[in-house]
């Protein structure tokens, strides 16, 4: 009897659970790890947000072309905030639609199909430049040939660059995506540093 309660008395004395030192320095140690994780995770985020963007504006480029082509009526790809007409105004970040149109820039909704929406990017600048001009893309046209053209009457379009980034993209960070479209249709997209 007297080595059961001897035992009994040894397994309480052992359990008595953590003290506030030991939750102390493990929440501590917690903290440490998390401040040290916590860039590295922010920059997987930026970089992921500004590959989803890229590939769905080239999504929506490809789709325009072909759309154009395929239809023989032609296409346009234009910012737009309401998914609806082309009102973004320039504004690439406030999201874009895709529509088959006559060629015209002004989207008739009783007849032209709606055939991709964009929503609003978060955290990310987008913007699109023609190369020769420095002019700020208001959308993008696609000929039934699939030639991509900036006016309605069918002008070549010279070749543009639409940047995506996120939004205060620190000096030197890979996180700058430039989509070139070329005169034959054909997108192109390249890494860049954020300036």
């Amino acid at each position: 009897m007297a080595s059961t309660r001897s035992t009994r008395s040894i397994c309480r004395i052992n359990s008595r659970g953590v003290t506030l030192l030991e939750l102390m320095i493990t929440v501590a140690i917690m903290a440490i790890l998390g401040a040290l994780a916590l860039p590295s995770f922010e920059s997987a985020l930026q970089s992921n947000r500004v590959a989803t963007a890229s590939n769905a504006f080239i999504a929506s480029v490809n789709l325009a072309r072909s759309e154009a082509m395929r239809n023989n009526r032609g296409a346009t790809v234009c910012p737009s905030a309401a998914g609806v007409l082309c009102d973004g105004g320039g504004d690439w970040a406030a999201g874009w639609i895709v529509f088959g149109s006559d060629g015209g820039s002004v989207r008739d909704v009783a007849t032209d199909p709606l055939l991709f929406r964009q929503d609003r990017l978060q955290r990310l600048t987008m913007e699109t430049v023609f190369n020769a001009a420095n002019v700020k893309a208001p959308m993008l046209l696609f000929t039934p040939r699939g030639v991509p053209s900036m006016l309605d009457g069918g002008a070549s379009l010279p070749p543009g660059d639409t940047t995506v980034q996120p939004i205060g993209c620190q000096t030197g960070n890979p996180f700058r995506r430039v989509i070139t479209v070329i005169r034959s249709g054909a997108v192109r997209i390249a890494t860049q540093n954020c300036p």
